[in-house]
Order: C-alpha cells, then sequence, then structure tokens
C-alpha cells in the first residue's frame, strides 16, 4: 500500500524568485495614491501662505519685515534680535507657565549684524522712527492686530516702532541673534602685594617708581601697579624682581539702563547663561580634538563594538545567556523583598545597616501598605512563574544559543548587513521626519479652521507614520531575505568555500534581496505598515488627549482610570501587531507570501512553539538592553577620557561630545541590535520550519544539529531507526545541492 501512495512533498523553506508572484498589490496602490494626495495637500497648503517660507528663510520681526529679504526695506538687515525678552516674558508668563512655550510672542527687530554689546562712546539705537514697517496701520497681514504680533498697544505705522538700545552681546544662530553676555573685559593689570608701596626699601630700591593703586577691595591700601602703560622694559624688568606677590586683576565693566533692576533683567540673564553655556558647548564640538574624537567613537567604534559582541557571542554566547536569566530572576526577587518591606512584613523594628538612602526602605504609611502588599504578591507569583518556566523550557534555551552562535556566522559572511539599518533606514526616516515636520507646521499655522486643521494634521501623521513603518518592514525583510538566502546556500552543509576562510561583505546577497523585496513585496509591506501606522496615530490621539486633560483628570478618579486603561490596551495591542508583523515580513521574504497568509502562518508558527518563542522573545529583549546601552556608554566615557586627557582641550568641557557620541552611538547600537534580532528570528524560523520537514532538515549546518542534538539522537540510536540523517549522509547524498536556491 505504501507503494502506491504518492508522498508529499515538502514546501521549500525559502522560495526563489522566479516562483515568487507580487503581493497585495493593492495596498502599494492604495500607498501611492495616499502619497499623491498628501503632496497635493502639502502643496495647496504651501500656496495657501507663501509667507512662512519667506519666514524660514528669512526670519520675520514683529513689524511684518522679513529681515534680509532681497527686494524689501530690510534687505540690508538680515539679522534678528530680541531687544526687551524680559517685558515680553513678563507679560506672557501664562504661556510659560501653562507650557505653551510655542505660543511664545517676543518683540523682535531687524538688525544689519547681531548686537555685540553696548558702547558709550557709540552707541547703536535699534528701531525707531525710521525703522520700515510692512503692514499696515491696523492689522497684520494674517488678520490679527499688532499688539497680538510684539506685545504693544501701538500699530504698525510709520514711525512708530520704538528705539532700543541694547546692552546685551548676542551669538547669530540661522540670522537669530541670541544673548549670551552682558559684560566687557576692559584689560589686565600687573599689580603688586608685597612689599607693601609705602616700603621705604622698596622705594630707594626702585628709585621711586612705586605708585599705589586702589583695588576693589577697599582695605587694600598697599597694592602698587607694575609694567603700567609707558613703563620703561628695565624699570618693568625691575620691578618684577622687587615683587615678592605678583597678582593679575581682570576686570570687567558692565552697562545697563538706568531704570533696569535684578528683577527686570531676570529672565535675559537667565537666558544668556543658558546661551553661554551652550555657545561654549558648540565651540567646543567644532573643536578638531573634538571631531576627530566624534568620528571615531561616534561612527566608527560603535561598528566595531558590534562586531566586538559578535565574536564574544560566539565563544560565550552560553555563559551569557545563562547569566542574563539569572540576573533577571534576581532582579525579580529583589524586587519582590523590597515591596514585601515596604508593606512592613517583615516586622515594625527590623534594623537595617548601610542604608544610604532612608527614604527607600522607610516604611510605608498604612494606606500605602496594602497597595505594595498587592505588588509583592503580583511580583513574587510573576518571579516564579518565570523560574518555572525558564526550568521547564532547558531545552528550549539550549537551542536558542545554539541559534545565537549560529547568528554569529551571519556577521562573518555578511559583515555589510549590520550597515544596512544605518545606510538604507536611517537617512530615509530622517528625511521623512523633516518633511513631515515642515508640513505638519505649515497646516496648523495655515489652515485656521480648527475642523480642517484637525483632519489635515491627522491625515498627515498617518502618511507619515506609515511611511516611516514601510522603510523599517522593507529593511527589515531585505535583511531576513539575505539571512534566508546565506542558511539556505552558504551556510548549507556540503556548501563551497564562501569568501576568504569563510568571511565576506555579503553585499551581492543584500542588494539581491532587497531588490527581490522591492520588486515582488513592497504591497505586503504596505499592508503591516498601515496596521502599525493607525495603531501609532490612535495613541498619539490618546496622548494628546490626555495631556490637554490633565486638569480633568485631577479631578475625576473614572476618567483618569479610563484614560490610563486606554493607552496601556493601545500599547499592548500596537506591540501584538508589531510581533506578528514582524515574524510575518520573515515569511513574506523567505516564503513569498502575501501579509495575511504570512500573518496566519505566524500565529501557526508561534502556537506550534510557544515556549521556544517566549525563551527568544525574553532572551532578545535581555540582549538588546544590554548590547543597545552598552555599546553608547562605552563609545561616549572613551570620548570623554580621550578628550579629558588632552590639554589642548582643558578650556572646553568634554561632557558635549561625549553627549554626541552617546546620541549617535546609541543609534547606530539600536541598528546592530535589529540585525541581531531580524537574524536571531529568522534563523529560528528557517531552522525549525527546516526540522520539521519529514525527511529530516536539509540546510541546517552541522553546528546547528549539534546545538539541537540532532547527531547525539542518531548515536544513541541504530541506523535504521535513525529519523534524521547526519551531515555526512546529505552532503554526499542526492537530495540537496547547494546552488540550489536562489533569490
Amino acid at each position: 500500500m505504501g507503494c502506491c501512495c504518492s508522498t508529499k512533498k515538502d514546501p521549500e523553506i525559502f522560495v526563489p524568485r522566479s516562483q515568487r508572484w507580487c503581493t497585495d498589490l493593492l495596498f502599494l496602490i492604495a500607498f501611492i495614491v495616499c502619497w499623491g494626495l498628501g503632496i497635493a495637500l502639502a502643496v495647496v497648503t504651501i500656496n495657501k501662505d507663501p509667507s512662512l517660507i519667506d519666514d524660514i528663510l528669512y526670519p520675520r520681526d514683529s513689524y511684518g519685515n522679513n529681515c534680509g529679504k532681497p527686494g524689501t526695506a530690510t534687505e540690508n538687515l538680515p539679522k534678528v534680535f530680541y531687544p526687551q525678552l524680559d517685558t515680553d516674558i513678563r507679560n506672557q508668563i501664562d504661556v510659560f507657565t501653562s507650557y505653551r512655550y510655542w505660543d511664545f510672542k517676543p518683540t523682535r527687530l531687524c538688525a544689519s549684524s547681531c548686537p555685540s554689546g553696548f558702547s558709550v562712546s557709540n552707541p547703536i539705537a535699534y528701531g525707531g522712527p525710521t525703522y520700515p514697517c510692512g503692514y499696515d496701520d491696523t492689522e497684520l497681514s494674517s488678520g490679527q492686530n499688532v499688539s497680538t504680533e510684539f506685545g504693544s498697544g501701538e500699530t504698525c505705522a510709520t514711525g512708530s516702532v520704538p528705539t532700543y538700545y541694547y546692552i546685551y552681546v548676542t551669538q547669530d544662530v540661522v540670522s537669530r541673534c541670541f544673548p549670551f553676555d552682558d559684560s566687557r573685559v576692559t584689560g589686565d593689570r600687573l599689580l603688586c602685594a608685597q612689599p607693601s608701596c609705602t616700603s621705604p626699601g622698596l622705594n630707594a630700591s626702585l628709585n621711586g617708581n612705586v605708585q599705589c593703586t586702589s583695588v576693589a577691595d577697599a582695605d587694600a591700601t598697599n597694592v602698587w601697579a607694575m609694567c603700567t602703560a609707558g613703563t620703561p622694559d628695565s624699570v618693568c624688568t625691575a620691578q618684577r624682581s622687587a615683587c615678592e606677590l605678583v597678582l593679575v586683576e581682570a576686570s570687567s565693566v558692565r552697562y545697563h539702563p538706568e531704570s533696569e533692576t535684578d528683577e527686570s533683567s531676570k529672565y535675559t540673564t537667565e537666558l544668556a547663561n543658558f546661551f553661554a553655556m551652550v555657545i561654549g558647548g558648540v565651540n567646543g564640538l567644532v573643536r578638531s580634538e573634538a571631531l576627530i574624537a566624534q568620528g571615531l567613537c561616534g561612527i566608527l567604534l560603535p561598528v566595531l563594538l558590534g562586531f566586538v559582541w559578535a565574536i564574544f557571542l560566539w565563544l560565550f554566547a552560553g555563559i551569557l545567556i545563562y547569566t542574563l536569566i539569572t540576573l533577571l530572576i534576581v532582579v525579580c526577587l529583589i524586587g519582590v523583598f523590597f515591596f514585601m518591606y515596604k508593606a512592613g512584613w517583615f516586622g515594625q523594628h527590623i534594623t537595617l545597616t548601610n542604608i544610604y538612602n532612608s527614604t527607600l526602605t522607610q516604611t510605608a504609611a498604612e494606606n500605602e501598605q496594602t497597595w505594595y502588599g498587592v505588588l509583592a504578591i503580583i511580583l513574587l507569583v510573576l518571579t516564579l512563574i518565570i523560574i518555572i518556566f525558564f526550568f521547564l523550557s532547558r531545552k528550549a534555551i539550549k537551542r536558542l544559543i545554539a541559534i545565537v552562535e549560529e547568528c554569529t556566522k551571519v556577521f562573518k559572511a555578511m559583515s555589510a548587513i549590520v550597515l544596512w539599518p544605518i545606510l538604507l533606514q536611517l537617512p530615509l526616516e530622517l528625511g521623512v521626519f523633516f518633511y513631515g515636520a515642515f508640513i505638519s507646521y505649515y497646516i496648523a499655522v495655515v489652515w485656521t479652521e480648527s475642523g480642517s486643521m484637525l483632519t489635515f494634521i491627522l491625515l498627515h501623521l498617518l502618511l507619515i507614520f506609515w511611511t516611516v513603518n514601510l522603510i523599517k518592514a522593507t529593511v527589515w525583510s531585505s535583511m531576513a531575505a539575505a539571512v534566508g538566502v546565506w542558511y539556505t546556500t552558504i551556510n548549507a552543509p556540503g556548501s563551497s568555500a564562501h569568501g576568504f576562510a569563510g568571511c565576506g561583505t555579503g553585499c551581492s546577497e543584500l542588494w539581491d534581496s532587497t531588490f527581490l523585496i522591492l520588486a515582488k513585496h513592497m504591497g505586503s509591506m504596505a499592508f503591516g505598515s498601515l496596521i502599525l501606522g493607525i495603531c501609532q496615530l490612535l495613541r498619539l490621539v490618546l496622548a494628546t488627549i490626555d495631556y490637554y486633560t490633565q486638569d480633568l483628570q485631577d479631578k475625576n478618579l473614572f476618567l483618569k482610570i479610563a484614560m490610563k486603561c486606554s493607552q496601556c490596551v493601545m500599547y499592548c495591542l500596537q506591540k501584538t501587531i508589531e510581533f506578528i508583523s514582524y515574524f510575518g515580513y520573515i515569511f513574506v521574504a523567505t516564503r513569498g507570501e502575501n501579509f495575511c497568509k504570512a500573518c496566519v502562518s505566524t500565529f501557526g508558527f508561534v502556537c506550534k512553539y510557544m515556549a521556544q518563542t517566549a525563551v527568544n522573545k525574553t532572551v532578545q529583549s535581555l540582549l538588546r538592553l544590554l548590547i543597545g546601552w552598552s555599546i553608547p556608554f562605552t563609545c561616549s566615557i572613551v570620548t570623554f577620557l580621550i578628550l579629558d586627557s588632552i590639554k589642548a582641550y582643558e578650556d572646553y568641557n568634554a561632557m558635549w561630545p561625549a553627549l554626541i557620541v552617546f546620541i549617535s552611538s546609541f543609534i547606530i547600537a539600536d541598528g546592530i541590535c535589529t540585525v541581531y534580532d531580524c537574524c536571531i528570528d529568522t534563523i529560528y524560523l528557517l531552522s525549525f520550519e527546516d526540522m520539521s520537514r519529514s525527511g529530516g532538515p536539509k540546510y541546517m549546518s552541522a553546528d546547528l544539529r549539534a546545538g539541537f542534538g540532532f547527531d547525539n539522537a542518531e548515536n544513541e540510536v541504530s541506523s535504521s531507526a535513525t529519523k534524521y540523517k547526519s551531515v555526512a549522509e546529505r552532503r554526499n547524498g542526492p537530495a540537496f545541492s547547494a546552488g540550489s536556491t536562489s533569490v
């Protein structure tokens, strides 16, 4: 009977491009149409008020002028500064107390250059009767009253602009002049404090060339000036030799109007101090030493550390994974004991030693102990579940270790995959972000009717979220397809040597896989990205409602609970959809399925290997936490230590370059972690699909078979009962050809 029945052919775990069809084309068409409508909305919005572009290119003053705009009265006044910040801040203090900083409207004036301080001999007047007015006598071009624009009751009639004298030194930042200092250094003096200027011996030795001088300290009557202007070099040398204590007096002077008080200049002074700090930091960032350190430690070092982590995982994956699991359990137990103590379960008279922060161990008040007790019980139950789960999943942990070790081979065979998210995803996302921010600002300003504005903003943001998720999905699927090619060809048993000693860039595999996704499966990427974009938009709407209803929530506990629960539900829903979608993208990339079928396959796969999936995702989160934070911290610390040890850089703060390096290396580390996640998930899916074949694993490497325990099982049973063929048998058998699978 068995001879009469045909054997069901196992599906390929990686389908070649020639056997694939375009998937979910309707969603790709919908995406293109939506972008066409989005561009049309942007064009209509910009044409509604083109002057907003002028406001960006040429800063706007408070009197209807664009500073420096060619062909206008302010063509030769390209800079804008803020002559009465303190008055403006006091008049609009409610804007700051309600955190509506974007509604702040400071008085602005155009100037030929940024003010460089106050000069007594040649004070510069800004504004005044000759200052041009770009508005009519009563209204702005936008229809608002002038007083709303610059906080003055006067209209913008010619000759009505007040005259200002500005005392602050300012810094030019994109044609905007920000204050950072209001004092001026008047020069240094050499002083001598010992011996006293009245000393007869001193005067005799210097032939009377000693003149007592006054200093800020009125009691210091013994000080005399050395090497004053016009003093011969020989006399100056003699004065230095005779002085036992030489001092340098650094003097500065500040001029301000008589009406100014500490209160009236408070905010401008604080802002000036802030900008002085920022400007000092920027000056330190552009130093050659800092630029070199930022390039090496902020770009090159994170990539190198990504490969270092790959080598470390290849050598010590088992030790590291078991250590992370142990630390997770230890942290949970610490949390349990902390909540137990705060709940007062250890008694009221317990004595703790070496407690550095008493607020952390102080027994909670009676009305809080119940909640701490509930938290202690919940965390205790979760901890027990985690311990039991990992104990019962010992085999799954061993398989995960084998998968992680196999994942490190990808970095060796396709080293360019580390840069794939950075080179492709990051620039596109930045471009979409800046476009989205620009058009969002335009829509919010131009469309004055609230209903239209909200509708257009929401539609525009949905398009931006959709696009960003599409970029992420495309890069993820491209890497998954490349790993699929690597698994079924380069890394498979019997394959020929790849590159030099197994090392290679993998650029051809990555580009071919990217082209495969772009040519065949962009519709599926658009489908999944749209669902995620809708979830993110709903979360943003809920967060906005939560922000603007804080006062109502403080008065209504039910409303507050409902709002927090809604946000929690949307967060969980988004994470669930992301989990299914990104596993689905792997099925799309390897099997060529449409998105719906890929999600069904994902659901079936996860249900079939639920414990293994849970172990994988838990450990992946721990690895991402470790790798994603260790790289930026290491890079920033190295940057700080290098710059702090350079003598030429001692006048600058090394924390600023270290902060920039932390940000850039964090972005790169996040991309590296994405590569790890993609490789682990793809190898996990392919290996378990390969393992479930009726004839046994076809493409699984010897190391992965050993990690899964297949070859050990073969040694324990007779050859007639062997379920899976050995590596040697599969290498020599006709069932496999190394070049049978291609993109």
